[in-house]
């Protein structure tokens, strides 16, 4: 089984944030027909919150749910809303948390409070950045 761990709707990266809830089921569909081209089972999609809504991904997973899983994005401040959400996303088979860098500081306690709510509802937790130095 071929799986691809991290994946975004859209046309290619750079068009990303064209996606939206008028187009959602058009890129769904296209992302289901590249997979099933490049013989990939499953993937999981990773959104980019302030770019991305978590949302809009947890919408298309639930058209594939035996093919699509989804990721959140989740701005660590304020950190009742990140608890809330971080749950709320979990509750709905989230499978794993975003810090892209353009979210979050690594050094902000409130980016480690939230790595730990995530591990602590069994939530991979990835690290979505340009460059690492």
């Amino acid at each position: 089984m071929t799986i691809d761990i991290h994946c975004h709707l859209g046309m290619d990266r750079m068009n990303v944030d064209l996606v939206t809830r008028e187009t959602l089921t058009e890129n769904t569909d296209m992302l289901i027909e590249r997979m099933d081209e490049y013989n990939v089972e499953k993937t999981v999609l990773t959104p980019i919150e302030h770019r991305v809504p978590s949302e809009l991904y947890l919408e298309a997973a639930n058209m594939y749910p035996d093919r699509l899983a989804f990721a959140c994005s989740v701005m660590p401040r304020p950190i009742d809303e990140a608890r809330a959400r971080i749950d709320h996303f979990a509750d709905q088979g989230c499978k794993a948390y975003i810090f892209d860098e353009e979210i979050y500081h690594p050094a902000d306690p409130a980016a480690h409070a939230v790595a730990q709510m995530a591990v602590e509802k069994d939530l991979a937790v990835y690290f979505h950045h340009k460059e690492i130095s």
